[in-house]
């Protein structure tokens, strides 16, 4: 190879490589900030895990609430057929 090409490769491979190693550090540095946007801050990760425990406590709430109309559906229930069972004893001829 003549001089004159090395001389002119070497800058070319010089700036290239530099090129090279500012994307690399470009890219570490945004992949950086990308994931620590998506990481939730801790003051972010208390206020979602008191939201979700708040939430579960309404759930349970909401639960117990069902249940116990449930309880009072089947207690209704069991009065209306026995006052409909007495009447149509009643209604019966002896």
């Amino acid at each position: 190879m003549s001089p004159e090409i090395l001389e002119a490769i070497g800058p070319l491979f010089g700036i290239t490589a530099v090129g090279i190693l500012v994307l690399i550090g470009m890219r570490m540095r945004y992949k950086y900030k990308i994931d620590s946007m998506q990481r939730p801050s801790s003051e972010q990760a208390n206020r979602l895990t008191e939201a979700v425990d708040g939430l579960y406590e309404q759930a349970q709430a909401l639960r117990e609430e069902v249940n116990e109309l449930q309880e009072r559906l089947d207690f209704h229930e069991r009065l209306l057929t026995k006052a409909k069972q007495e009447r149509e004893q009643a209604d019966t001829p002896a």
